[in-house]
């Protein structure tokens, strides 16, 4: 039979220690060493194992112990020996005379992790971060065939003005996601609080983002499609009439996408995972605790939720009238086609939408879930697109109805 360990006899004292005991211990220290932790607490009158002794000593009463904050050679150190030695912290303490392995940890637990990842560097890999690379890459991949077809003369003024504002607006976006991300860098509230991104500066760098998409796809949509397709008066009569629908619908696209980055940075998924109710109602009972009122919509997890529901349903009913008040017109194929295609991508996006609810947000729903958001905003903009009035030289030259209709 093996050996019962120290700290699981009988008799063993467990948990606090007393300031009575730390003197004991520190004094038979002082003048017998640290020879034999196993024979210490007979030896000094404790009624404490040798590993609890050794673990007081090490971590709390040597008389070389370091307090305080960590200094910047200090951080280099940990992240240079983690880098290699991984989360073998006695090994790092090993490196930083004065500190305990218990230092280490918790100091890379709650200050390093989040200063590596505001760096844009991986704490597991220590390599630069993915989305801060995606992000340099497409910089690059848009600035040197820029320059290329601008010095050829492919590229007019106006299209130039508007691809440099573009650009810019790329470079604007790398500054708005640092101050993004320097609010999760902050001390969280409370020691039971997640560190987290603010909901504010996480929906500027989304509506940024999609800003730039929108206008990067507007751009080469109008390259690609200089004149909206139109084979007749009637059509281009038809596209305007869908148009007077299609531009608040795109509104309400565009605002409840925005919503879905409150719902991110409040982690306001994780709660409520029901539906249709809330929990055990339709409307939670402290939707508007917080004051000023306005704060509910953007910060109470119950109310930002709701919105998004609410604005999720509207665009879904938005969308169906669209459809319903335009199935009857006169107008372009191409345009019924992609009135049908948003309807369909609306039904998929709110199925996503309660799927990731009911699932508890898994990331790869959630990630569904946003493509959907996308996909539904770009369906959204190639119909205002193809819905643009045709240039006065082709509404010159078209007949009253299309050829296909002649009898």
């Amino acid at each position: 039979m093996g050996r019962i360990p120290c700290c699981e006899k009988e008799n063993v004292k467990r948990g606090q220690w007393t300031p009575e005991e730390d003197n004991k211990l520190a004094s038979y220290i002082a003048q017998h060493g640290t020879r034999n932790w196993r024979l210490i607490p007979k030896n000094a009158g404790l009624q404490r194992c040798g590993k609890s002794c050794r673990l007081r000593w090490t971590n709390y009463l040597r008389p070389d112990l370091k307090h305080g904050q960590f200094s910047e050679t200090e951080e280099h150190i940990i992240v240079k020996f983690h880098s290699v030695l991984g989360n073998r912290w006695s090994l790092i303490a090993a490196q930083l005379p004065g500190r305990t392995d218990n230092d280490v940890k918790n100091y890379w637990n709650t200050k390093l992790k989040k200063k590596l990842s505001g760096m844009g560097i991986d704490p597991v890999t220590h390599k630069p971060s993915s989305h801060r690379m995606w992000g340099r890459g497409l910089g690059i991949m848009f600035a040197l065939p820029f320059s290329y077809f601008l010095r050829k003369g492919y590229i007019t003024l106006r299209l130039g003005v508007q691809l440099s504002g573009l650009f810019a607006l790329g470079a604007g976006q790398g500054l708005i996601g640092w101050w993004m991300v320097k609010s999760g860098l902050e001390e969280p509230p409370s020691e039971y609080s997640q560190p987290r991104v603010s909901p504010y500066r996480l929906a500027a760098h989304l509506t940024s983002a999609f800003a730039i998409y929108c206008g990067l796809f507007w751009t080469a949509l109008s390259v690609v499609m200089p004149e909206p397709p139109a084979e007749s008066l009637a059509w281009v009569r038809g596209a305007a009439k869908v148009k007077k629908l299609a531009l608040p619908v795109s509104l309400i696209v565009g605002i409840t996408t925005i919503s879905g980055a409150f719902v991110a940075g409040n982690d306001a998924g994780r709660a409520f995972n029901t539906f249709p109710k809330m929990g055990d109602t339709w409307i939670p009972d402290n939707i508007f605790e917080m004051k000023p009122l306005l704060r509910n919509f953007f910060e109470n997890t119950a109310t930002v939720q709701l919105d998004h529901r609410l604005l999720a349903t509207t665009t879904l009913i938005a969308i169906g009238t669209m459809w319903w008040f335009t199935r009857k017109l006169d107008i372009h194929p191409a345009v019924k086609a992609l009135i049908g295609s948003t309807v369909g991508m609306t039904a998929v996006q709110v199925t996503l939408g309660v799927l990731t609810l009911l699932s508890y947000v898994p990331v790869s729903l959630g990630s569904a879930h946003q493509a959907g958001a996308l996909t539904l905003l770009t369906l959204m903009l190639l119909l205002n697109h193809t819905l643009r009035r045709p240039s006065p030289s082709l509404l010159k030259s078209l007949p009253q109805v299309a050829k296909s209709n002649f009898s």
